[in-house]
C-alpha cells in the first residue's frame, strides 16, 4: 500500500472562540477523488483552508506527500 496523498489526523480548527471542525480525520490514496459537500456553514471552507495550509489547525496533524 502506498502512502496517502493527504491525511488529516483528529483536527479541530475554527476561528477565534468558535469550533468548526471537531476531530476530523480522513485519508486520500493515490488515484481517489474527495469531494466535499454540506450545508452553508458546516466547514467545507474550514477544511480547504486548512488543506491549503491557509488556516492553522487548533489541533491535530495534516500531512501531504508529493507525487
Amino acid at each position: 500500500m502506498t502512502a496517502p496523498l493527504l491525511m488529516l489526523d483528529n483536527v479541530v480548527a475554527g476561528y477565534g472562540p468558535n469550533t468548526v471542525l471537531i476531530g476530523l480525520s480522513l485519508a486520500v490514496q493515490p488515484q481517489e477523488r474527495l469531494a466535499v459537500i454540506g450545508r452553508n456553514g458546516v466547514g467545507k471552507t474550514t477544511l480547504l483552508g486548512i488543506v491549503a495550509g491557509r488556516l492553522p489547525p487548533q489541533a491535530g496533524t495534516v500531512s501531504t506527500t508529493g507525487t
